[in-house]
């Protein structure tokens, strides 16, 4: 027995005032969910991440469904509750579900074309299998690290480039890089924090500053230290960003890096998002 299709029923950042019902892939039916991303295709040349609301095996019988290109996210976005408020919301004002949509998410995750093809990081070169038109998207991105729909039109010269771009993301060659139009990117902020070794026993931590108060060059890293340390008072958190801890004079840049040396003070690097 032949197992059935399965669509998603995706809400679109537009002004839209319905539901838009897209096939998923076999090799993606194990990743999407309710409230999770996708990348689809709108239009010609357009690429939306949209949000799926629902997931069935219903083939519409009045147009011709593409497909999914991409589930962008590996936990749900969003979940059924505020699915459901978004639609309650939509009914209630008379608007578009679109439109609530493009208000309720952050405008980082509402990614967009320029969407970007970039070489799978397993992909082992072979090219034997490949069209003629494939074979030049593959050099090209080889040189380019990453390509644009339109500057796939131009090395193809094909107006319609997304069956070869299936074709590649089938064979496991490219992928979207989310990458899309980057809205979506992410940052390193360092943070500070005392050495958990003075955290967890006061007398070391008075030994540190009755050290630090021996000279008159120590004495300002003694008084830096101080200052440190009401900033954790003052905020109940263990750590300090870099950049707000140095926007004061009571510290700088060589006072900290003297308490950093001395492993007094710790240095934590973070990622997030913007």
């Amino acid at each position: 027995m032949t197992a059935k299709e399965l669509y998603v029923n995706v809400l679109l950042p537009l002004p839209l005032p319905e539901f838009f019902t897209y096939a998923v892939p076999a090799l993606l039916e194990n990743e999407v969910a309710v409230g999770k991303r996708v990348l689809v295709p709108f239009g010609k040349h357009k690429f939306y991440s949209a949000i799926i609301y629902s997931i069935h095996h219903d083939k519409p019988a009045n147009y011709q469904t593409k497909d999914i290109l991409s589930v962008l996210d590996e936990v749900p976005l969003v979940n059924d509750k505020q699915l459901a408020l978004w639609i309650w919301i939509a009914d209630y004002y008379m608007c578009t579900y679109g439109e609530v949509m493009a208000v309720a998410l952050p405008s980082a995750f509402k990614l967009a074309s320029e969407t970007r093809i970039a070489l799978h990081p397993d992909y082992d070169g072979e090219i034997s299998h490949l069209s003629h038109k494939e074979v030049r998207i593959v050099e090209s991105l080889v040189d380019n690290k990453t390509l644009t729909i339109k500057q796939i039109e131009q090395i193809t010269q094909q107006a319609r480039v997304l069956p070869f771009i299936k074709n590649l993301i089938e064979k496991g060659i490219v992928f979207f890089s989310e990458e899309i139009d980057a809205k979506y990117k992410t940052r390193t902020v360092t943070f500070i924090c005392l050495n958990q070794l003075y955290q967890e026993d006061e007398s070391r931590l008075n030994e540190v500053f009755e050290t630090l108060e021996k000279t008159k060059r120590t004495q300002k890293q003694s008084d830096a230290l101080l200052y440190f340390l009401s900033l954790l008072q003052q905020q109940k958190d263990v750590f300090i960003r870099k950049s707000e801890l140095l926007s004061s004079e009571r510290i700088n840049e060589s006072q900290l890096q003297a308490l950093l040396k001395k492993g007094i003070l710790e240095k934590h690097d973070k990622t997030l998002s913007r």
